[in-house]
Formats: structure tokens, C-alpha cells, sequence
């Protein structure tokens, strides 16, 4: 490979105002790096190729005429790079000044690490979570059947909380240390690791596709390190906001597929009907919230029902 330190692989659909701000972002983050950026675009249709042909001419655009979904498009962008290493960053991803050459200077120093992940902010600056020392199991599904999740969204969400609820987490998002997994909103790998494990596993269109690909390079031997240091601000959801009840069946089908592919058996069974309870649950919850006198009625009448279109949907596939 001659294509420099690293490759920036970057999926795009409809956020085109996100993706300039992130295209502008990497050359102070990379400092004296060498830098190819590629941009997989899922069939957008806001212009965002042209606005990237306009505004950032070094960079290469790769159209898909349809949406490819974020593991398999990443998979594109990857084959046709060069660099030594590939950072995958998500169109709504802004590095911070000099973290990619944090990450990379990380990464370089220890050979046993498969890849790193910086630590990810909200726009106001406050900590966004996005590293796991543990992988998730079916056991871990279980809180999910009160509604955990949701609650563990709402507070990453919500800044006056975080001093409350997420002071343990906060505590270990100051300190570098190994991990099982974290997101691939901005995840450094090396490229012959990336390649040994096979890539993203496109059979993930959408979510679980970075725990998937986390676990097997830890699988094949390799460690995962969270670094503080460097930073990322992360929007979080401008591309999935744009079609919710299709992500939420994306989000589904994909928890099933991880746990039915690394959980054979019993386990595996167990999780999909754990998963199978809780969509129950939700349907049933927001149908009753639905009936409350309240302003938000409508918004609980449209969970509901995507709950239950995402439950029939999981029956047929």
C-alpha cells in the first residue's frame, strides 16, 4: 500500500451540512499526517456530491445509486483506499484539532492494538458514552424488558443528568484503557487487521455492525484502546432521524443477527425471544401512554405502532 498514514472512509446519506462540517475538520486533526478521504454516499439526495466536488476537491466521492447501509458501504470505501490504516467517521463526526494524529501516534506504538477510539462529546461539550469494557450478552437484554436502554438514551441525551446518573461512566472516559467495543462513529484501525477479520460483515445493514467488527478483532487477538485525549464532536442520528420506524426494525433485526451469529443455541434463541418480549412490551406501554390525556399523544400512538410493525416484521423474516 503507497496511500499515506490514513485512509478516512466516510458514509454519507442526506447530511450534507453535517458532512462539510466533518470534511473540514480532518486536515487540523491530522496534522503532519499523509490523508486520502473517500466518501461512500448512500444515494443522497441533497447534493451532497456536489457540494463535496465543490468545496473539497481532494476528496473522492464514491456514489452508490442506492443506500448500501453503513457496514457494506464502509466495506466500498475501504477496497478502494490505500492508506495503512483506516479511520471510519461517521458524516456527522467534527475531529478535534490534532486527535487523528493522536490516534494514529497510539495506534503505532503498540503492535498488539487491533485499533482505538477517542472520546466522543455532545455539541454542548459534555461527555457523549460510546466505549464498553464488557460485550453484551443475552443476559444484558434482559433490562431492556423495563425500558433500560431507553432510559440510558434518554440520559446521554440529556446534559442536566449526566452530573447525576453517569458519574462512573464519566470517571472512566477520563482515563485511556482497553475495551470490548465501542461505536464506529470515529474508530482508527489497521488495515491489515481490518482485512484479516474480513471487514464489516454486510449482513448488518445498519447497528451491531461495530460491535460485530470490534469482537472479532479482539477475537483474532488484538486489543481495542479508548484514548481521552483526542476528541470527537459527534450529532448522533442525522442520517437514521430521517426514517425512524425503518431504522427501528434495522436496529431489531440487527440485535437478533449479532446474538443469533456469536450466541448459537440455546443463548441465541433465548435472546431473540427476550428481544421478541420487550417489543411486546414497548407496543403494549406506549399503546396504554397513547390513551393518556396528553399533548405527546400523537408521538406515543406513532411508537406504538412502529413497535408493532417492527414486532410483525421480525415474526416474518
Amino acid at each position: 500500500m503507497t496511500g499515506g498514514d490514513v485512509s478516512v472512509v466516510i458514509v454519507s446519506w442526506n447530511t450534507r451540512e453535517y458532512l462539510g462540517r466533518c470534511l473540514a475538520a480532518i486536515p487540523p486533526a491530522a496534522g503532519t499526517l499523509t490523508v486520502e478521504t473517500i466518501v461512500v454516499d448512500n444515494g443522497s439526495r441533497d447534493g451532497t456530491p456536489a457540494m463535496v466536488a465543490g468545496e473539497f476537491p481532494g476528496v473522492r466521492v464514491i456514489q452508490s445509486p442506492e443506500n448500501l447501509g453503513f457496514g457494506r458501504a464502509s466495506n466500498v470505501g475501504a477496497r478502494a483506499s490505500r492508506g495503512r490504516t483506516l479511520l471510519f467517521l461517521n458524516s456527522d463526526c467534527e475531529l478535534g484539532p490534532r486527535a487523528l494524529a493522536a490516534m494514529v501516534g497510539a495506534l503505532d506504538e503498540e503492535a498488539s492494538l487491533g485499533g482505538v477510539l477517542c472520546r466522543l462529546l455532545n455539541p454542548d461539550g459534555t461527555l457523549q458514552p460510546s466505549v464498553h469494557r464488557a460485550p453484551p450478552s443475552p443476559w444484558s437484554l434482559i433490562g431492556d424488558l423495563v425500558f433500560l436502554s431507553s432510559l440510558r438514551y434518554a440520559v446521554y441525551r440529556t446534559p442536566a443528568l449526566h452530573r447525576w446518573l453517569l458519574r462512573s461512566t464519566t470517571r472512566s472516559h477520563r482515563e485511556a484503557h482497553d475495551v470490548a467495543w465501542g461505536g464506529a462513529a470515529c474508530l482508527l484501525v489497521r488495515r491489515d487487521v481490518f482485512e484479516a477479520v474480513g471487514g464489516f460483515d454486510e449482513r448488518f445493514f445498519m447497528y451491531c455492525e461495530d460491535m460485530d467488527l470490534c469482537k472479532r478483532i479482539r477475537d483474532a487477538g488484538y486489543r481495542l484502546r479508548y484514548l481521552p485525549g483526542p476528541s470527537a464532536i459527534h450529532h448522533w442520528g442525522k442520517s437514521t432521524a430521517q426514517s425512524p420506524a425503518a431504522m427501528l426494525q434495522e436496529a431489531y433485526r440487527s440485535r437478533l443477527r449479532y446474538f443469533e451469529k456469536h450466541f448459537p443455541g440455546w443463548r441465541g434463541r433465548m435472546a431473540g425471544r427476550i428481544v421478541t418480549a420487550e417489543l411486546r412490551v414497548r407496543s403494549l406501554v406506549f399503546s396504554l401512554m397513547a390513551c393518556l390525556p396528553s399533548r405527546r399523544q400523537p408521538w406515543f400512538r406513532d411508537r406504538a405502532a412502529a413497535s408493532a410493525a417492527c414486532l410483525a416484521q421480525l415474526r416474518k423474516s
